[in-house]
Formats: structure tokens, C-alpha cells, sequence
């Protein structure tokens, strides 16, 4: 059975290895279909506004089989740094437990939109999103995301798409309204 649970400091102190762990093998199958930029305990273990009350761990038998790191963005969106299920427990709907977890906390928190950013030849991350009610965002509301990050001056917008300077996928941005 696994268990979702708020991922705080302590939890992640405990787990930290297993996690780093996962999040490599993630992007040693998947490549930058998954991400260009490896995690490392530092990344993990950054203080962000919001990320202890919003981030989850899923275990299975008190073992770590993913995690999703988010925050609060602006003072009514949260943000989803990075969602890792790892492969063998993919396809058993631990990926959905962890977004409904995150949304419900979201909805505690008076938080009206969960943004995150996926590769755009991530078929399969795409459709796992579109499932759960994600949306990619239209080109003005791309480029007023890629202000409010501060990422506006070093991407190359395309459509409804962008690729930030030193990264070399193409990425929407999704968002799932919760008003």
C-alpha cells in the first residue's frame, strides 16, 4: 500500500539518498525528456516559500517511491519544481495520488492554480497531466509566467512553448485552475 505523506525537513533529511537516487536514475532513463538539470542534495534541501506544506513523499512499505518538490508562487499560485515517480511504480496511480494530495493541500491553502513546466516531446507526462485537468498555457499568459520567474529575457518564446537559454528543451508550461 503507499502512503503519501507531507514531505517536511526531517523526512526529507531521512530520505535524502533515496531521493537523490531516484531523481538520477529519472533522468539516466528519460534523459531531458525528464529534465537537463540534475538534483542534488543541495537542490533538495532549499528553503522555499511554502515547499513544507505543499511537497509530498510517497512510500511503500517505508521506502521512498516518489516525490513531488513545489511552493507557493506569487501569493496565490504554487509551483512544481520537480515530480518523480519511480519506474517500477509507475502505471499504479501514484503519480495521481501525489497530484491529488498536492491539489487538496493547494485548496487548504486558499491557492487557486498549480503550475508546472514539462518538455514538449514528454508525450507521456503531457497526457498524464491532461488527464488530471492540466492545460497548456496560451502565448500571453506564457510570457507573463516567464516574467513573474524571472526566466523572460534568456528564452526564445515559440507559440505556446519557450526554451531557456543553456537547456536544450522545448517546454510548456501547464496549469490546472483550482477556483
Amino acid at each position: 500500500m503507499v502512503e503519501i505523506r507531507t514531505l517536511n525537513k526531517l523526512l526529507l533529511k531521512k530520505y535524502l539518498n533515496f531521493l537523490t537516487n531516484i531523481d538520477q536514475f529519472t533522468i539516466l532513463k528519460y534523459g531531458d525528456l525528464f529534465s537537463s538539470e540534475r538534483w542534488n542534495k543541495k537542490n533538495f534541501m532549499i528553503d522555499l516559500p511554502g515547499k513544507w506544506e505543499l511537497s509530498c513523499l510517497a512510500l511503500e512499505k517505508n521506502q521512498p517511491i516518489g516525490f513531488c518538490i513545489c511552493s507557493f508562487f506569487n501569493t496565490n499560485k504554487c509551483y512544481v519544481y520537480r515530480f518523480v515517480v519511480s519506474g517500477e511504480s509507475r502505471e499504479k496511480n501514484v503519480g495521481k495520488e501525489m497530484t491529488n494530495f498536492i491539489l487538496k493541500k493547494c485548496i487548504e491553502k486558499g491557492i487557486d492554480k498549480v503550475l508546472l513546466e514539462v518538455n514538449k516531446k514528454n508525450r507521456s507526462a503531457l497526457k498524464f497531466y491532461e488527464k488530471l485537468k492540466f492545460k497548456i498555457i496560451k502565448k500571453a499568459d506564457l510570457m507573463k509566467y516567464l516574467h513573474s520567474k524571472g526566466k523572460f529575457n534568456n528564452c526564445i518564446i515559440s507559440g505556446n512553448h519557450f526554451v531557456e537559454n543553456g537547456y536544450p528543451e522545448k517546454k510548456y508550461v501547464l496549469e490546472r485552475n483550482l477556483s
